[in-house]
């Protein structure tokens, strides 16, 4: 079973590089990917093998490096399997239910599947990569840069079992299509949570603590984290050198047990997979019309409903509402001397709100093939998709407005609260100045997106639009605000009388006004480009499979 199923991820990946020419510019860059990162160890390894200086203190070096690699190589590891939360459903082509027909027994086939695991690009060049490292451990002696090769293989086995049991613990749990896109969701928020950590704590100056406690303190985590499995695996080397071969042999041990766990689980996952009943992806009982009891009875407000209905079940867009929250987040919590620093925010959350709109036809793929049987007219379309969007604007903004009266104290004088209300008010319009790009934006270009199924895979095709028409619509909306943003720099700067209000009623008609623009716009080049717009979105369909 373990030769087979390597013998079948190779012939895969040989046949799939065989009919998709993307597929082997997949390949190269994994390529150079893997080699860079090999050369990474081996560049490192050299320069780290020459030990510390003859003026520094042995001691305290040694102290320092074992530190920063137990630390280094837990960070990794636990990335790794934050990363692998996001493959959890996915359906890959070694998931448990492409194997589920055949009656394999379970311990064989979770053996296939991790052998699988092991004989990819990802275990290859990283096992190169801890092989290359080993050549770090030269001044300690030979006994660690043994034990260093020896333990290479194993942190690969070991990371890869891991995987192996979280994903298969998370596909087992999270069965059914809304509990997947919460759990996507809220992985989403943890991720950005840990990724602007740095951002955040620097503003309120709790990052320079931090800094002095990995200086000076953080042995203690790393001797913690070295009778773990996830930091056990890199302080196997200093044991050896230190001939601390009671305490090397312990640590195995924790591996192999936390090893034979992970195995054993997984393959109680694949058990109680083929147990449990399959569920069904329509498990939610409709109450009533929906949304669509909530909006006119008309072409538009039918797609009004459907545009509703579908940003409330597709991850891959209630991501992009996550964004502004996050952002606003980060400024709140920053100290600023300016009473203008976090309402200045207000004006580019509109930018960030209404991105996944600039690519909405594409996001809702094949479903539009329905709209262009039933005659659906662009203006239809356009002012369906614009109702919901305005609603989501005014919402949005009568929060983050509340929230910054509440957090900078405005809302206490007259002073405060003019100036509240006419930055709320100037991003609502800006909002609406994107939005009424947007709806044009769409029609003319667009690009491949992850299936609704992977909302964190990467869609193959169109790499170069992928990268560079979503920063196009940003500029071209940052354009379409251009009055907005001249009439308040000029105000600024001349201290014009009564300013606020009249920045405020530019903004609003220089909204309102590239809002229905961009609707007309967009209605007559819908109309002129339905079946072109239909055959692209059958082309990105393909892509998804």
């Amino acid at each position: 079973m373990i030769a087979t199923m390597s013998r079948l991820r190779w012939s895969l990946m040989a046949s799939a590089l065989k009919t998709s020419p993307w597929q082997i510019v997949a390949l190269v860059i994994s390529l150079l990917f893997g080699f860079g990162l090999v050369g990474l160890a081996i560049g490192m390894g050299h320069s780290l093998g020459f030990g510390p200086d003859s003026s520094d203190d042995v001691s305290s070096w040694t102290t320092t490096f074992n530190t920063g690699v137990v630390s280094l190589g837990s960070i990794v590891i636990l990335s790794l399997l934050l990363i692998q939360l996001t493959f959890i459903g996915e359906g890959s082509s070694f998931s448990l239910s492409r194997f589920a027909n055949y009656g394999i027994p379970d311990v064989q086939l979770q053996l296939g599947l991790t052998a699988a695991g092991l004989v990819g690009m990802p275990s290859i060049f990283g096992l190169l990569s801890l092989l290359f490292w080993s050549s770090a451990y030269r001044w300690m002696g030979m006994p660690a840069v043994v034990i260093s090769l020896i333990a290479a293989p194993i942190i690969i086995v070991t990371l890869m079992l891991m995987c192996k049991a979280v994903i298969s613990l998370g596909t087992v749990f999270v069965r059914t299509n809304r509990g997947r896109n919460a759990f996507y969701t809220l992985v989403f928020v943890f991720m950005m949570v840990v990724f602007q950590l740095p951002t955040m704590l620097a503003g309120t100056g709790t990052s320079v603590s931090l800094i002095e406690i990995a200086q000076h303190s953080a042995q203690g985590p790393a001797s913690v984290m070295s009778w773990t499995p996830f930091g056990a695996l890199f302080q196997l080397p200093f044991d050896a050198a230190a001939g601390d071969w009671g305490l090397l042999i312990a640590r195995l041990g924790i591996i192999a047990v936390f090893d034979v766990l992970c195995f054993y689980l997984a393959v109680w996952c694949i058990r109680r997979e083929r147990l449990l009943p399959s569920v069904s992806q329509g498990n939610g009982v409709a109450k009533g019309l929906g949304m669509f009891s909530h909006v006119p009875d008309s072409p538009s407000g039918a797609i009004s409903a459907r545009v509703a209905s579908m940003l409330k079940r597709d991850p891959r867009q209630c991501m992009t509402y996550i964004l502004p929250i996050m952002f606003f987040i980060v400024f709140a919590i920053q100290p600023s001397e300016t009473p203008y620093a976090l309402w200045a925010v207000l004006s580019y959350l509109g930018l960030l709100l209404i991105t996944s709109e600039s690519n909405g036809l594409a996001y809702d793929g094949l479903g539009f093939t329905m709209e262009v049987i039933s005659g659906t007219t662009g203006k239809q379309n356009r002012i369906g998709r614009a109702r919901v969007y305005v609603a989501i604007i005014a919402v949005a903004f009568a929060l983050f407005g509340i929230a910054s009266f509440l957090i900078t104290g405005d809302w206490k004088t007259p002073e405060g609260l003019v100036r509240g209300f006419m930055f709320t008010v100037i991003g609502f319009n800006i909002a609406l100045s994107c939005l009424g790009v947007t709806l044009w934006f769409s029609t003319v270009f667009s690009y491949p997106v992850p299936s609704i199924k992977k909302p964190f895979s990467s869609p193959q095709g169109r790499t170069a639009s992928q990268l560079f028409f979503p920063f196009l619509y940003m500029f071209i909306s940052l354009v379409a605000a251009l009055p907005t943003i001249i009439v308040g720099a000029c105000a600024a700067v001349l201290h014009w009388q009564a300013w606020e209000w009249i920045v405020t009623a530019v903004s609003a008609v220089n909204g309102i006004g590239v809002l229905c623009l961009g609707t007309w716009l967009g209605a007559k080049i819908f109309d002129a480009r339905q079946l072109k717009i239909l055959h692209t979105l059958e082309q990105y369909a393909t892509l998804q499979k």
